[in-house]
């Protein structure tokens, strides 16, 4: 009986720290001018952005130095209930690739379990810019935001060509950044969503932000080297996470998932009325032979990788795929 009774006592415990773990509701996490938030969240907005100061400050004495806005911002969170603080100080900290102040916010509890970035950018995509300073501080501040409730798969829905903004995982997937990506699809980012643009769904667009210039150029040398670009490495990641290889890209789409009317899409780009349609494989086929025509050894070698893992996962040209529906429509 006793047994009993410790048992139930444990379970009424636990069902009530439950239940006070639970939101009452989900917000949606904005950035607003700095004097509309409450007065706590000012003062760490004041002291995060100390450097590029606000046309009025109204909380603390300024100019501060580094150690002077952090003396302070410790102060204030070791006696301020983090609950009085908005989450959106993260974007603040993330837009100026402050790993400490980030960390510092995490330790102190900030949570973004109850917030939701659906509809507007998602700040976790900012931290690409944020490899230069420490890839191995950014992917260790990344893991720790996923883990305190950042969801991967929110942002801007707008499909509009061209629209603006985009989910981390494209962000990541186009910067050629491959550590983050492996960490955003480690944390359920989902490897088929399609946001903006023409070719918009990851594999579709790996390093699609390569710059074969973008090394800077050495006194003796009138271009530079092309650079070695995990090319492989982030398809073989985008499909070991349920990429499908034989995504199909038609002008005028407005799927947010590339296995969405699957079979819809295969018609639509088998009827010959899309000139621009195509596979995956058609993508990266010209690609390479426009490496090859080139002739640059390291970029061929490139595609040569990114194609042995296309093959590999049965990727087809559309042509190919387009003579499997004789007989099913």
């Amino acid at each position: 009986m006793i047994k009993l009774i410790v048992l139930l006592t444990l379970l009424l415990i636990s069902n009530s720290i439950s239940a006070s773990s639970q939101c009452s509701s989900i917000q949606v996490l904005t950035t607003r001018y700095p004097y509309e938030y409450n007065t706590p969240t000012q003062k760490v907005v004041e002291l995060q952005t100390y450097t590029r100061h606000l046309e009025t400050e109204k909380h603390y004495p300024f100019p501060l130095s580094r150690e002077q806005s952090r003396q302070y911002l410790i102060e204030l969170l070791d006696t301020t209930p983090i609950e009085k603080i908005d989450p959106a100080i993260l974007v603040y900290a993330i837009g100026m690739c402050d790993f400490e102040n980030i960390n510092l916010y995490l330790n102190h509890g900030l949570s973004l379990k109850c917030y939701t970035q659906e509809g507007h950018a998602n700040m976790l995509g900012f931290l690409t810019h944020c490899r230069v300073q420490s890839e191995a501080k950014r992917n260790q501040v990344l893991e720790r935001l996923l883990q305190a409730g950042a969801n991967p798969n929110e942002g801007k829905k707008d499909l509009e060509r061209d629209a603006a903004g985009s989910y981390p995982i494209a962000e990541a997937n186009e910067a050629c950044d491959a550590s983050m990506l492996d960490i955003l699809l480690k944390y359920g980012a989902n490897p088929n969503l399609k946001t903006k643009g023409e070719e918009y769904f990851p594999i579709l667009n790996i390093c699609s932000g390569r710059n074969y210039s973008g090394l800077g150029l050495p006194p003796d040398l009138e271009y530079p080297p092309t650079p070695t670009m995990p090319l492989d490495h982030i398809l073989q990641s985008l499909l070991d996470h349920g990429a499908d290889p034989n995504t199909i890209y038609i002008t005028d789409d407005q799927r947010n998932y590339a296995t969405q009317d699957r079979g819809k899409i295969l018609k639509i780009a088998c009827s010959g009325k899309d000139e621009k349609a195509k596979s995956v494989y058609d993508l990266y086929a010209k690609e390479f032979e426009e490496a090859k025509t080139a002739g640059d050894p390291v970029q061929m070698a490139n595609f040569q990788r990114l194609f042995d893992v296309l093959v590999k996962h049965e990727a087809r040209p559309l042509v190919d795929l387009c003579q499997s529906l004789k007989g099913k429509y």
